[in-house]
């Protein structure tokens, strides 16, 4: 009896300490030290409480304005169907930052996960069943809509907002529209270099991304527990293909995707992706 106990008391002791451990190191983050790239353009690091000996431990953060900014998603498929690198695309649109705009369709990589339209072009038209977040980008004809919003469809009617925005896209929910994490329960936990995109309460959009291997409940409750007033975030993409790029007058910074624990597990990942779909940022 009294050696269960011992052993119950050493858990709960760990345990205890972990989260102490935890806590301790968000608390250094009690502002983020944003820097300015351009106007309406911030980038920032955070270190990953979720010790890791896989990569860096870095989590990148981007804030954007887009009441400032020219923000919106291009798909190969609205102009020459030529997928291109994060590099390629900055250049060739004369893009400050590119990010993936969700995950691409394995069978017809040309095509996204779900919906997308880019520049009023729709590149899949079927809506997928499980991907309940949307990210609008250029509001139409309408001086009153905001430029960038996120729609979580099992609060709202999408459906009333398609044909108010130009270029629309689907992924899955990270955290709901009132603020509140969604746990994922998958069969099998993943970890894996990820990024996201969100949006906060002043209406920026964010993002986040990680080399270093996290789960997306690791990921959804780290960005709820900083100090960035976040209200929605969805999963963009996961492992090698996701990658974050930016490229300013003086500033380079490239971050590429590697490790996924079920299917590629490894930090050996050194190349850019081609990729069809992604957000791009500019000036105005």
């Amino acid at each position: 009896m009294f050696q269960h106990l011992l052993f119950f008391t050493l858990i709960f002791t760990v345990i205890a300490l972990n989260l102490n451990n935890y806590h301790t190191k968000l608390n250094l983050y009690k502002e983020i030290k944003w820097r300015q790239l351009l106007t309406g353009l911030y980038y920032a690091e955070v270190k990953n409480p979720y010790y890791s000996k896989i990569s860096d431990n870095i989590v990148s953060l981007v804030k954007a304005n887009p009441y400032i900014l020219d923000i919106d998603v291009y798909s190969c498929t609205s102009y020459d169907s030529i997928k291109r690198t994060a590099i390629c695309w900055s250049q060739d649109f004369d893009l400050n930052v590119v990010v993936n705009a969700g995950m691409y369709n394995l069978v017809n990589t040309y095509k996204a996960e779900g919906y997308l339209k880019s520049n009023n072009k729709i590149n899949n038209s079927v809506f997928k069943e499980s991907f309940k977040m949307f990210a609008l980008f250029k509001s139409l004809d309408n001086p009153h809509l905001k430029p960038f919003i996120m729609i979580d469809a099992e609060n709202d009617d999408i459906e009333l907002y398609l044909n108010k925005y130009s270029s629309v896209f689907q992924s899955i929910r990270m955290i709901d529209c009132n603020g509140k994490q969604v746990t994922w329960k998958p069969k099998r936990l993943i970890y894996s270099s990820m990024c996201v995109l969100g949006i906060d309460e002043k209406n920026n959009l964010l993002i986040a991304f990680t080399r270093t291997p996290m789960s997306a409940n690791q990921m959804s409750k780290l960005l709820l527990d900083l100090p960035l007033n976040i209200k929605s975030a969805m999963y963009l993409e996961g492992g090698p293909e996701a990658c974050l790029y930016i490229k300013t007058p003086d500033t380079v910074i490239l971050k590429k995707g590697s490790y996924v624990s079920l299917t590629f597990p490894t930090d050996t990942n050194t190349r850019l992706w081609n990729l069809p779909n992604i957000i791009g940022i500019k000036v105005k």
